[in-house]
């Protein structure tokens, strides 16, 4: 029994470690603490000297069905950016009132929601899953969003209608899925967005666009399904506009630098 109880003991404490540096955090930051290999059954118990007062905490390798609201409100006040990187986390359930940035990293997450309650105070959302398959109607709830991204996930069809409240996000990435669809409703405007990411999936075409981001400035189509129609007509809406376009897969006068095919 003794034996067992040191195991145990000794296991908690590796987890409750403090590493001051992180690969992944947005910018140098010497607040950063990154706290591994953490699991459900202990997270809940960690006290807040833990955190060493850093405003940056990376989890890394962390093991968990679910995140959710409950352990949210583990974090200090003070705690304003968090990642999970590498480990597995089936499942995130966001509810949070300080997190300012949230970043998910190759965590096998399979699913991610919301709750219901408007939230000003999230900046930042990136999300990076090749489980992950939808975003979730929940997410109109971030309405303080200024950036979000959905990359490298195995998301299909996006409605645009889910950010129409986001009225200061500028910069959407939904760049390196499998997109062959997203639903723009008819008299929908995102007039926030300057930056849009749709590079590496498999567009054909996109109804009212660029018309549905009348301020957006740049723009990454690469690597797509296009229909040459379609690139042609949007390629004059485009240079109207003065929209940079990033990105040349094909050399021709005609596409703009995109490959497309015929409409069938």
């Amino acid at each position: 029994m003794l034996i067992i109880v040191i195991f145990l003991f000794g296991t908690i404490t590796l987890s409750q470690e403090c590493q001051p540096e992180s690969r992944w955090s947005y910018q140098y930051d010497p607040m950063t603490c990154v706290l591994e290999n953490l699991a459900q059954g202990n997270f809940t118990d960690l006290d807040e000297e833990v955190f060493h007062n850093a405003s940056y905490i990376e989890l890394a390798n962390a093991t968990f069905s679910q995140f959710g609201s409950h352990h949210f409100a583990v974090l200090p006040d003070y705690v304003t950016r968090l990642t999970f990187s590498y480990g597995k986390i089936t499942e995130i359930y966001f509810l949070s009132e300080t997190l300012v940035a949230l970043k998910v990293f190759n965590v096998q997450l399979e699913r991610f929601f919301v709750a219901e309650r408007e939230n000003q105070v999230l900046r930042r959302l990136d999300v990076s899953s090749r489980l992950l398959a939808e975003i979730p109607s929940s997410i109109a709830f971030l309405v303080g969003l200024k950036s979000l991204t959905f990359s490298g996930c195995n998301l299909t069809t996006v409605r645009l209608e889910l950010f129409k409240n986001m009225e200061n996000l500028t910069d959407l990435n939904l760049s390196d899925n499998h997109i062959s669809s997203i639903e723009v409703d008819p008299k929908l405007f995102l007039s926030s967005v300057r930056t849009l990411s749709l590079e590496e999936n498999r567009l054909q075409e996109i109804a009212r666009f660029p018309e549905a981001f009348p301020e957006l400035r740049t723009l990454s189509l690469y690597e797509n399904n296009w229909f040459c129609d379609w690139v042609t007509a949007v390629r004059k809406q485009i240079f109207r506009a003065m929209i940079v376009v990033y990105g040349s897969e094909c050399q021709s006068s005609d596409n703009g630098g995109l490959c497309c095919n015929k409409r069938p």
